[in-house]
């Protein structure tokens, strides 16, 4: 699927059915308890990465708020050590993968520790539609907070791909792909000359030019999550 096409979510409700075509690398837990022999966990669950439209660019996402349930949990082990990691960051709470052992057992492996217990299922509700990201995590205000609740967001307002493609957001994004492309551009003048295939008039004209527009896209793009993109 095209990046710049609006993701199309396949259904609302995943089960342990799916679980071959599941994957959690990544995914970010907000909060998780046990009630009643069900753990839940809210997450954001990455649906797609983009490969980045300009070589030396980021990804970008399409992720989605969820709420992991697994059923029927007994013999719950929690093993988590987060000596030396900085709070602030996400990564402390990513998954790095669900694994299931024997019928019945599962292991939900962190960065930085698991949770292991035995389970007769799971479901996974998508409460939103996925949105297209910049980064791995949704944010907050098609997030609406952090839940667990148990329903699909079938009936709620899907994200409006074509309207966020208008925003400041979307400019800015732009002009660091336009930054990436000048770099590649000034890369090959580079390797050019150093072949001895341009000429140094014009060679120092082209790479004056070249930076000129690197440095005012750097500029426009100053204090901007894409600064350094």
């Amino acid at each position: 699927m095209d990046a710049l096409e609006a993701y199309q979510l396949e259904k609302w409700l995943w089960t342990e059915s799916d679980f071959a075509v599941m994957g959690w690398h990544d995914a970010s837990v907000y909060a998780w308890r046990l009630v009643d022999q069900e753990l839940l966990l809210d997450i954001d669950y990455i649906f797609q990465w983009n490969q980045p439209e300009v070589e030396g660019t980021n990804f970008t996402f399409w992720v989605a708020p969820a709420t992991l349930v697994f059923r029927g949990v007994q013999n719950l082990e929690v093993d988590f050590n987060f000596l030396g990691a900085d709070p602030s960051k996400a990564e402390a709470l990513e998954i790095d993968g669900i694994e299931q052992g024997q019928p019945g057992e599962w292991t939900i492996l962190f960065h930085n520790g698991y949770l292991e217990f035995m389970a007769t299922g799971y479901s996974q509700f998508i409460r939103k539609a996925p949105s297209f990201e910049f980064g791995q995590q949704v944010s907050w205000p098609n997030r609406a907070g952090t839940s667990f609740e148990q329903v699909s967001g079938e009936q709620s307002d899907s994200f409006n791909f074509v309207e966020f493609r208008k925003t400041n957001t979307w400019r800015l994004y732009q002009l660091a792909l336009d930054r990436a492309r000048v770099k590649q551009q000034l890369d090959a003048l580079l390797d050019k000359r150093a072949a001895g295939a341009v000429e140094l008039k014009a060679f120092l004209l082209q790479k004056r030019d070249l930076q000129d527009r690197i440095n005012y896209l750097g500029l426009e793009l100053r204090n901007t999550r894409f600064e350094n993109w």
